[in-house]
């Protein structure tokens, strides 16, 4: 899933739904209270997104040319949260998990796991 389709949702549907809840029976509705809650959850929604697709990133790199939307917008998400370190301690233990057993996967396997993120 593309994050911006996320995003609308965000705006149209719980946004909407915050609103409504907020507003009651008047006609005003406190507009700071509801963006003050679209910045949290935006950045909940930020978070969120970045652990799922850093939970999924070996197979992301694996599947790579038909997987760059799912890098970009782990790009975007790691430039709105401070995940950068649970990224790399969870590629690093994929990587020693799946790839460092003697017999157990081809050479070459490893060094297109290896290359194709360093060359993206």
């Amino acid at each position: 899933m593309k994050f911006h389709v996320v995003l609308q949702w965000l705006d149209s549907k719980v946004l909407g739904w915050l609103t409504l809840v907020y507003s009651g029976n008047c006609r005003n509705t406190n507009a700071d209270c509801i963006e003050g809650f679209k910045g949290r959850l935006l950045h909940f929604m930020y978070e969120t997104f970045a652990k799922t697709h850093i939970d999924q990133l070996f197979n992301i790199i694996i599947e790579f040319p038909e997987s760059e939307p799912a890098i970009l917008d782990l790009k975007v998400c790691l430039e709105k949260t401070d995940l950068r370190g649970t990224l790399v301690s969870s590629l690093k233990t994929a990587l020693e998990t799946r790839l460092l057993h003697p017999g157990r996967v081809l050479i070459y396997k490893i060094f297109w796991c290896i290359f194709i993120p360093i060359k993206s």
